[in-house]
């Protein structure tokens, strides 16, 4: 079992939009997933009363899936490690957790808890130097470590990307097609280790929470006709999140091998 915990020194960085699509390609891939709610705005504990209370106009609601169950984190270090071991023993493949804002105390736990932390970041103005504060302030906790082999991997995952960007990173439009700013942004992002495949800018991501994970959304719409019209930027974001999901799970190969 593979545990993530999301971390940034601030809110608004794309916390809970990669929880979300990380689960969302979880269950694509057939895993069974976790989520752990530690943030203290309930954002991922509510996705599911969300989803359960969307109006879905003219589509056909589907069951919230099996495979993904999200709580409330415990309110000690020895519950949450308690907790992890019997998600584990339940056959659980993934747990994600999301962590709130800040450098508080129960964030360094729940990072700590984890085998990959991701640092969410977009790239405009200000957030790089975010980012870079949020690997300094993990970077130092786990020095603290009494063995680093117990650190868990750090890695920076760019999210609400604008379009041109993710072209870019693509290959499909020539990094000299971006602005003189954009490619500074990118400049200074790349000095962190991070996950290649950049999450977009789409509004499907900004209406997560009525959506619910991405795998129920498709199997809905296409159970119907009004909801194949708009079905296809469904998968397109799925495409994305399975990309970024892909390199995780690389990630772990690789440092297996």
């Amino acid at each position: 079992m593979k545990v993530i915990s999301v971390v940034s020194t601030k809110g608004g960085s794309g916390k809970t939009t990669t929880v979300m699509g990380l689960a969302s390609a979880a269950l694509a891939a057939g895993h069974r997933t976790a989520l752990i709610d530690g943030d203290s705005n309930g954002q991922v504990i509510g996705w599911r009363q969300a989803f359960d209370q969307a109006m879905w106009k003219g589509i056909e609601p589907k069951a919230w899936p099996e495979a993904l169950t999200v709580e409330s984190c415990p309110t000690s270090t020895d519950e949450l490690y308690e907790r992890i071991g019997a998600l584990e023993d339940e056959g659980v493949d993934l747990v994600i957790i999301d962590t709130r804002g800040g450098t508080g105390g129960d964030s360094e736990t729940l990072a700590l808890a984890a085998d990959l932390v991701l640092v969410p970041t977009r790239p405009v103005a200000g957030e790089w130097r975010q980012a870079i504060a949020t690997f300094e302030w993990m970077r130092q906790l786990f020095d603290g470590l009494e063995d680093q082999s117990d650190a868990p991997d750090l890695r920076a995952v760019f999210t609400n990307v604008p379009q041109k960007i993710v072209a870019s990173a693509r290959k499909a439009v020539p990094f000299s097609d971006l602005t003189a700013n954009e490619r500074h942004l990118l400049d200074q992002l790349a000095q962190l280790p991070f996950l290649e495949t950049m999450i977009p800018q789409s509004k499907i991501l900004q209406d997560f929470a009525d959506y619910g994970p991405l795998t129920t959304a498709i199997e809905m719409r296409k159970a119907s006709r009004a909801g194949r019209l708009h079905v296809g930027p469904v998968e397109d974001q799925l495409m994305f999140l399975t990309s970024l999901y892909d390199e995780v799970q690389a990630l772990d190969a690789r440092e297996a091998a």
